[in-house]
């Protein structure tokens, strides 16, 4: 049990009313995406945008390039296709992981 600084003062009943009118008729929904207030838009780090891509598009589960569709689930990667890590989804494609490293390296050119 913590003591001292780290002990948790217990909140009163008035306090418990106060957050509950705050949160009222606020869903998940309501404040996902650009209603959050810690939404950075394109101001966004490389692994934030990664996991936004995989919230809006899911996880790729073949290669757009080569077709292959029998690996396993982690070897297919979201590849941006402008190299410009924007937050657009038209600019994304799901590659292996082998097509994903020939692309980053300019060695693959796709259509």
């Amino acid at each position: 049990m913590p003591t001292g600084i780290y002990k948790r003062k217990p909140r009163s009943a008035e306090h418990k009313r106060h957050n509950a009118e705050a949160n009222r008729g606020q869903t998940r929904e309501s404040i996902m995406g650009e209603r959050n207030h810690l939404w950075k838009g394109q101001a966004v780090g490389y692994r934030g945008l990664h996991n936004w891509v995989v919230r809006m598009l899911g996880k790729p589960m073949e290669c757009s390039n080569c077709g292959a569709d029998d690996l396993k689930p982690r070897m297919y990667q979201w590849a941006n296709r402008g190299h410009t890590y924007q937050r657009n989804l038209t600019d994304w494609i799901r590659l292996c992981a082998k097509c994903h490293r020939a692309y980053d390296r300019n060695k693959l050119v796709l259509a």
